[in-house]
């Protein structure tokens, strides 16, 4: 058997692993009560992936194996922060230095969860983004909302803009009682 084949069949079964791996990891991460579990959970799940571990595609590329997501960047991310967009009315009324720091807060906190991609997105992108908060906003405040969020989505590099063009976006909010467990999920998908 050829050396390409030999890997391309090796790489095949290490992306099974890698993938089954995340996944199982994604299930106890989103089951588990504690914070601390979630946050250790969390980081073995981007351990387990090429993009946002620079040692793992260092070491496929070194047996041979294409890295990354086979051919840039993957079609489908999700991701779980533990905070939640302040809504709209609070931010519009905050002081510009309130302001400032929220779109720098979220811009770690996109960089940390998420990384960044490894080539900058140029194509349109869907965002569905589900909000676990303790009351719920009426429609127009929760799109505001994630103004900086999807600022700082922009500036990592997972958005080119958030004009129509670009964004196809869907936001649901959901009531949490336990205010431990509200958090933000996003799910992003290439080429909506």
């Amino acid at each position: 058997m050829e050396p390409r084949a030999k890997a391309a069949r090796r790489g095949g079964g290490l992306w099974a692993l890698l993938e089954w791996l995340g996944d199982k990891l994604r299930r106890r991460r989103r089951d588990s009560g504690s914070d601390f579990v979630r946050a250790n959970l969390h980081a073995l799940e981007r351990a387990c992936d090429p993009e946002t571990n620079p040692r793992l595609s260092c070491a496929l590329e070194a047996l041979g194996i294409e890295s990354g997501t086979r051919g840039g960047v993957s079609e489908l991310r999700t991701w779980t922060l533990r905070r939640v967009p302040r809504g709209a009315n609070k931010l519009l009324r905050a002081h510009w230095s309130v302001r400032r720091r929220e779109e720098k807060d979220w811009r770690l906190l996109i960089r940390s969860v998420c990384g960044r991609p490894p080539a900058m997105v140029e194509s349109r992108v869907r965002l569905e983004v589900t909000i676990h908060r303790l009351q719920l906003q009426d429609p127009d405040n929760a799109y505001a909302s994630l103004k900086p969020l999807l600022d700082a989505l922009v500036r990592e590099g997972w958005l080119r803009d958030y004009s129509s063009q670009w964004l196809e976006l869907d936001v649901q909010e959901l009531v949490e009682s336990d205010r431990r467990r509200c958090r933000t999920e996003i799910v992003w998908r290439k080429g909506a």
